[in-house]
């Protein structure tokens, strides 16, 4: 089942536009620079902060032709650059689609759906994307395991999955309901073994327990996006 979070993206247009010749000519085409900046807000008492990679689609739809014939933008976003990606378009009125490619079962990083509806390309403005995501992330801290052996996470059908590292942590985020033993060894050489089913937009942080063989702690936090998106030309 999905769930409802907020997502959101900066994107910046720059202004440059073209000069009447003659007042009798149609409104010239002005021409927007949009860009993805992602910002997140980690919600108490977790602080995981998510982790952005893969592909995307980015889909600009018009919604008006404000004197001139616009197109719609449909291209590819690699998010790992997201920071210095660039798409030209022409100023007017657009419905915004940012979706993740990545149907894995699990991966190294959040896959989301994101929308915002009538979103007007031609000044200052913040705006929100409504996203949904049926991902769940499972965390192990660094500070806790050996660091020098990659936890993996086996599902049902035997397929091993190493985790990433990113904040501090080894993680990996499952698709909802995903089930699977994750194993992972502590610096004493105990190895530890806890099977799991996930559930969308949670995280999973396991804490081996002191001075015990095997025992498990895991603490579950609902996680979050959120950012802002201004558009902008000069």
């Amino acid at each position: 089942m999905k769930k409802t979070i907020p997502i959101f993206f900066i994107l910046f247009a720059l202004f440059t536009g073209c000069t009447k010749e003659h007042s009798v000519n149609p409104a010239p085409q002005k021409l927007v620079t949009v860009s993805l900046h992602p910002n997140y807000l980690v919600l108490p008492p977790s602080n995981w902060q998510q982790v952005l990679g893969g592909s995307a689609t980015l889909k600009l739809t018009p919604q008006n032709s404000d004197s001139v014939t616009l197109s719609s933008i449909s291209t590819t976003v690699n998010l790992k650059d997201v920071a210095s990606y660039k798409q030209q378009v022409v100023v007017g009125t657009y419905d915004v689609t940012l979706n993740t490619q990545s149907t894995a079962a699990v991966d190294t990083f959040i896959r989301f759906t994101s929308k915002a509806d009538h979103v007007p390309i031609n000044k200052d403005e913040t705006i929100d994307l409504a996203a949904t995501t049926t991902d769940a992330v499972i965390t192990i801290s660094t500070k806790l395991i050996d660091s020098t052996v990659t936890p993996t996470f086996k599902l049902g059908n035997q397929t091993t999955y190493n985790l990433g590292k990113a904040n501090g942590y080894y993680f990996l985020y499952a698709r909802d309901a995903t089930s699977g033993t994750i194993t992972f060894s502590l610096s004493n050489g105990y190895q530890y073994m806890k099977d799991l089913t996930v559930r969308a937009m949670n995280q999973y942080d396991l804490i081996p327990v002191s001075n015990s063989y095997g025992e498990l702690s895991i603490k579950s936090y609902p996680f979050n996006i959120t950012s802002s998106t201004k558009i902008r030309i000069n």
